[in-house]
């Protein structure tokens, strides 16, 4: 009997940790692109209201890039554009559930690199402000 309580605890702390995971990643398709680039524009989704564009602005500028966030019109002559999708949850508490951000090269239009953020079923509260400079750390990273 002593076995068989063992076991569940096991596999109960396993399927607990595995749950309690968060994911992200980043893929960089064209590294050269990210690295000689000096400015990007974030796009502002129409139905965002949670200022992850000002985040991800923020997190451009401190690997020195002149960022500015904005409407989709306003693009301009940034050399990246920058688009991205959040999805927030509820429980208790608004909470961030995924964030898919997606850096196009503003002179040939293709996607250069991209990152992406999911939370767990058995989720956290993540701070959406340090999860957009852990992706956008983690788009540098791989382009150096």
């Amino acid at each position: 009997m002593n076995l068989i309580a063992r076991t569940v605890s096991v596999v109960s702390a396993a399927f607990l940790a595995a749950s309690c995971s968060e994911t992200r990643n980043a893929t960089v398709s064209q590294p050269s692109v990210i690295k000689s680039a000096r400015s990007a524009y974030v796009v502002k989704p129409g139905d965002s209201s949670r200022d992850v564009e000002v985040f991800l602005k923020d997190a451009f500028a401190k690997k020195g890039l002149r960022a500015q966030a904005g409407p989709q019109s306003g693009k301009g002559g940034a050399d990246l554009h920058v688009t991205f999708v959040d999805r927030w949850h509820w429980d208790m508490a608004m909470y961030l559930r995924t964030l898919d951000v997606s850096v196009i090269d503003n002179r040939s239009g293709k996607e250069v690199a991209n990152a992406m953020y999911r939370n767990s079923a058995l989720h956290g509260y993540p701070d959406a402000r340090k999860t957009s400079e852990e992706l956008v750390d983690l788009i540098f990273q791989k382009a150096h």
